[in-house]
């Protein structure tokens, strides 16, 4: 039986882990970044979060066979999210299976497809202190394309799915459901759906209840959704969803409503305190064959699938449940359908295998990547950059230095003023670490912004869909300083008193004071020079009225004399006047 078929999504708390916890540390900048590859390309897969961090990736299919689908991925792997690698876990081999984390750190692999559309009944149990796959009996109705969700007290509901009874030329939608109880390792019957079907969702909802969604049923895609309850194995109806949705996608929120989103533009949220659903923001595309995992800071991103016109997506979006809108999020570095997506304990996600599909055509993946921080910085030194001469054409050097987590294909873009942004070929070619930028004029502000150019198009002359990650701005500058006087006003004793000035400058090496009495012509204040620029004493201030104006000047470039400072650059000035005594 031929068929892109959604894996279910089976929300689990991880011993040691809690949502909560993850919440204390959202993600900011958020994108995708390569990591390592898998040793075999393969969608439909189930990836499982063990307790030490890493991730079981099982089963799956590759292809595609002209009989049965998909061919079997004959092995399963561990992802290690620290050193981004992957590593061969033993021999399973079967697709539309459930996998399961059990309390004891186990995972529980159930049903799927094993051979020429056959469903098989048996169970795997996973042991990662071992390493190995072992026998766990066998379900009581072999099914695929089923759900698979841990109760509060351990146990794990089955439900639904298909199997066939004549070697796959025909087929039966299953309303049967089981349980399996780790403690005697045994499945049995529970409570029988409503409506039978296959390609549905299961969420164990915070009141301990499953809420069951859509699926493929008899004659079709189905609108019903149905409640199981774990106390007395009995599923009902709660409220119908707006359309009809094959393969949708569920997500508990942190508030306890669920997201169901997939095939429509018009995702919904259910609301178990009145068993209704209602319709919410709109999804920027219309896709199906994605996932949609809740994020550390309560928004949901949804990743992949396929689009309205049967492409795989490569753009991102995320719901936020309180304003209830779906914005657009970063690209894939591969736009794909049919892979996992698995919360990590720092809350980050791990995007795995899948296929991206063009017009009908398939091609599998290898490649997994992380949604996570985009974490750059850059910085200027110096900064500002001060002119070594107060000539017009004076230029000085700042070093940019800069430093990225996340991304491969970083570039640096520089704007002078207003003008438009110029790529920086000679810093992308210097490393990223104290690249000089030579250039740099006064009175004139540069801004260097860091871009991130994976899955954007960066050229010599524009930068199209790159997202800025940081940006610094430096300012040329002649040199520059200050002048203070103490006391200001100068205290009289008879006719005059006195004031000391203390001055600083920065890039300049021949910085003079002068000093103007009232409208008279300014002298150089030859006795400040010698003193060194701190506490220098100017003992003649007079107590007529006059104002006193002490300027500093840079004389770096410029005839500075005893009578004038000739071509000089004016830095800062300070005025004192004399005051009486009280």
């Amino acid at each position: 039986m031929t068929r892109y078929s959604i894996l279910p999504i089976t929300m689990f708390a991880v011993a040691g882990f809690s949502v909560s916890a993850w919440a204390q540390a959202p993600l900011s900048t958020p994108g995708f970044a390569l990591s390592g590859s898998l040793h075999d390309v393969r969608a439909s897969h189930t990836a499982t979060l063990l307790n030490d961090g890493r991730i079981l990736v099982a089963g799956g299919g590759q292809g595609p066979n002209d009989l049965c689908g998909f061919e079997n991925v004959p092995g399963a792997e561990l992802f290690d999210p620290v050193s981004g690698s992957f590593s061969p876990a033993g021999s399973f081999s079967r697709q539309y299976h459930t996998a399961t984390l059990l309390p004891s750190g186990k995972v529980m692999l159930a049903g799927g497809e094993q051979l020429f559309s056959i469903a098989t009944s048996q169970s795997e149990l996973y042991d990662p202190v071992t390493g190995q796959f072992g026998g766990n009996g066998g379900m009581v109705v072999a099914r695929e394309s089923h759900t698979a969700t841990l109760l509060p007290d351990g146990r794990v509901l089955m439900v639904g799915g298909y199997h066939s009874l004549d070697g796959g030329l025909t087929f039966v939608t299953l309303a049967d459901a089981e349980i399996y109880n780790p403690a005697t390792g045994t499945f049995s019957l529970t409570g029988s759906l409503n409506d039978a079907r296959w390609g549905h969702t299961a969420t164990l909802l915070q009141n301990g209840k499953v809420l069951i969604t859509g699926g493929f049923g008899t004659p079709g895609a189905l609108a019903s959704a149905e409640l199981y309850d774990p106390a007395s194995g009995v599923f009902t109806r709660t409220g119908t969803m707006s359309v009809q949705r094959f393969g949708p996608v569920a997500t508990l929120l942190l508030d306890g409503h669920v997201l169901i989103t997939g095939n429509e533009h018009t995702p919904e949220l259910y609301d178990p305190a009145t068993g209704s659903f209602a319709l919410t923001g709109n999804t920027l595309i219309q896709r199906g064959e994605h996932t949609a995992t809740l994020l550390p800071d309560g928004t949901v991103l949804l990743v992949g699938g396929y689009n309205a016109a049967g492409i795989a997506e490569v753009q991102s979006e995320t719901y936020d449940p309180v304003k209830r809108i779906f914005t657009a999020g970063p690209n894939l570095n591969f736009a794909r359908i049919l892979h996992t997506a698995t919360s990590l304990p720092d809350g980050r996600i791990a995007i795995i295998g899948g296929a991206g599909v063009d017009g009908g055509d398939l091609n599998f993946f290898n490649s997994a990547e992380i949604y996570g921080p985009i974490v750059g910085s850059i910085s200027a030194s110096p900064n500002p950059c001060v002119m070594s001469s107060a000539l017009w054409l004076a230029h000085c050097t700042t070093y940019l230095t800069w430093s990225t987590t996340g991304i491969s294909n970083a570039q640096v873009w520089v704007q002078v003023g207003d003008r438009p942004e110029t790529n920086m070929a000679n810093l992308q070619s210097c490393g990223g670490t104290d690249c000089p930028a030579p250039w740099i004029e006064a009175d004139t502000v540069y801004t260097f912004r860091l871009y991130n150019c994976d899955n954007a198009d960066c050229t010599a002359t524009g930068h199209t869909n790159a997202r800025p990650i940081a940006a610094v701005e430096v300012t040329g500058r002649y040199g520059y300083g200050s002048i203070s006087a103490s006391p200001n006003p100068c205290l009289l004793v008879a006719s005059q008193c006195t004031t000391y000035l203390t001055w600083s400058t920065t890039g300049i090496s021949n910085a003079q004071v002068f000093v103007r009495v009232g409208n008279g012509p300014e002298t150089n204040f030859a006795t400040g020079q010698a003193c060194g620029g701190t506490d220098c004493p100017a003992p003649w201030i007079m107590g007529n009225g006059t104002p006193y104006t002490f300027t500093l000047y840079d004389c770096d470039d410029a005839n500075c004399t005893f009578t004038e400072p000739r071509n000089a650059r004016w830095v800062a000035t300070v005025q004192v006047t004399a005051a009486k005594p009280f």
